[in-house]
C-alpha cells in the first residue's frame, strides 16, 4: 500500500505492517492514510480472510506522532480527513475497522510497545498475541489527551477495575500481566510471534471464512443491544448463513468425513 504501511498476502492470510521504525510506528498523516488504505483492501477482497496486524522493529505502535498532533492544535498542518468522512485520526486510524465494517477476523502481533492509539489498535483487533517484550498502556493520558479508541474498548474487554486503572494512570503492564488479566490470548518469545500469528490465522482459515465473518458481526452487534434483540439476531443471521453454499459444503465434509473445501461464497 505504500512505504510506512505495508500489505502483504499469502494464500487466504493479509499481513500489515506498520513501517516506521525510527518513531516507534508512531502515526503520522501518511502512515494513517497507508493504514486506511490497507483496511480497505483486506475489507474489499473476497480471498482475503484473516489480516495480521504488527509494526516493524521494536515497538508496535506508540500511538499518535505528538509532534505532528501539536503542528495540527496550532494550525501549522490541516487536521486528518478522510474525503466522504467527517471524522479525524483516532477515529480513522483506530476503529477503521468499525467504522467502515471490517467483519473479518483481526489478529494484532504486538511486538513492542502499544501505548495510546497503538494500544487501540491493538484493542480494535479481535485477539491479541503478544511477545514477551510487549507493553501495553494509555500513555495518551499523562499529556491530557482522552484515551481515544482505547477508552470505549477498555470496558468491553476487561473488568472495568483495569479498564479504569489503565484509563487513569497512563501506566503500561508487560506482555505477562496482560496475559494474566485476558488482555492478550498468548505470550511468545520475540522471534516466534509472527508464527504463532501465521499458526493462529491458519487455524481461522480452515474454519469456514463466512461463519467466522458472521460471527464477528453478530457478537459485536449483539454487544449493543438487550439480549431478546440479541436472541432474535442470532435466528436472523443464523438464517441468512444457512443460504450460502459453504454451509452445505460443511455439512457434506461432515457426512463425508473429508476435509471441508470452502470457497468464501
Amino acid at each position: 500500500m505504500g512505504s510506512l504501511a505495508l500489505y502483504q498476502k499469502h494464500e487466504h492470510v493479509v499481513t500489515i505492517t506498520m513501517n516506521r521504525p525510527d518513531k516507534k510506528n508512531a502515526i503520522n498523516a501518511q502512515l494513517r492514510d497507508e493504514l486506511t488504505r490497507c483496511w480497505e483492501t483486506f475489507r474489499d477482497d473476497d480471498d482475503a480472510w484473516v489480516a495480521i496486524l504488527t509494526g516493524a522493529g521494536d515497538a508496535f505502535c506508540s500511538g499518535g506522532d505528538l509532534k505532528d498532533n501539536l503542528s495540527r492544535s496550532e494550525g501549522k498542518l490541516p487536521e486528518f480527513a478522510t474525503p466522504g468522512r467527517a471524522v479525524k485520526a483516532p477515529t480513522v486510524y483506530s476503529d477503521f475497522v468499525w467504522e467502515d465494517r471490517v467483519y473479518k477476523p483481526i489478529i494484532a502481533a504486538v511486538n513492542g510497545f502499544a501505548g495510546g492509539g497503538g494500544f487501540a489498535m491493538a484493542l480494535n483487533a479481535d485477539i491479541r498475541i503478544a511477545s514477551d517484550r510487549a507493553q501495553f498502556g494509555c500513555s495518551a493520558v499523562r499529556w491530557s489527551h482522552m484515551a481515544g479508541g482505547q477508552a470505549h474498548m477498555l470496558p468491553r474487554s476487561l473488568p472495568l477495575g483495569w479498564a479504569f486503572w489503565f484509563l487513569y494512570t497512563g501506566q503500561t503492564i508487560d506482555a505477562h500481566k496482560a496475559f494474566q488479566i485476558g488482555l492478550v490470548q498468548e505470550v511468545t518469545p520475540p522471534d516466534g510471534l509472527m508464527e504463532a500469528a501465521r499458526r493462529l490465522a491458519e487455524t481461522i482459515c480452515a474454519n469456514g471464512p463466512l461463519v467466522s465473518q458472521y460471527h464477528k458481526e453478530f457478537v459485536y452487534k449483539a454487544l449493543d443491544v438487550p439480549l431478546s434483540s440479541a436472541r432474535f439476531l442470532e435466528r436472523v443471521m443464523y438464517e441468512q448463513l444457512r443460504s450460502r453454499p459453504d454451509y452445505n459444503e460443511g455439512t457434506r465434509a461432515f457426512v463425508e468425513k473429508r476435509k471441508a473445501r470452502y470457497s468464501g461464497q
